[in-house]
């Protein structure tokens, strides 16, 4: 399902590509060209709200090997949480949910051809 090169911008590989980079603007775009926000991304039935979280949770972990001085690494943070903000609160607003799916909490995401 998912590989590299470009996806159009109502596709769902695409909104999953903004998604992990944290890009607003790339999945305001998706949303505006019919991309539907609650679609699986994978056979287990997750949505990229789902990812979304994981992608989060790996950039709160990132954000603590930022090396530099204190006070850059909190401006680094705080920059990429408010892109995630951001962009997870575009998803909600344009109805994402969670699957619900406990397989989300394990380790080892996969999405369906990766």
């Amino acid at each position: 399902m998912l590989g590299g090169g470009a996806h159009p911008p109502n596709s769902i590989e695409q909104l999953i590509k903004e998604v992990r980079s944290m890009d607003v603007e790339g999945v305001e775009k998706c949303i505006e060209a019919g991309v539907r926000v609650n679609d699986p991304i994978n056979t287990t039935g997750q949505t990229v709200l789902d990812l979304y979280v994981i992608e989060h949770a790996a950039m709160i972990e990132h954000a603590l090997q930022v090396t530099g001085t204190p006070k850059e690494a909190t401006l680094h943070f705080e920059h990429l949480e408010e892109a995630a903000f951001k962009v997870m609160k575009t998803l909600v607003d344009a109805g994402a949910v969670l699957s619900g799916s406990s397989s989300m909490m394990k380790r080892g995401f996969k999405q369906d051809g990766t």
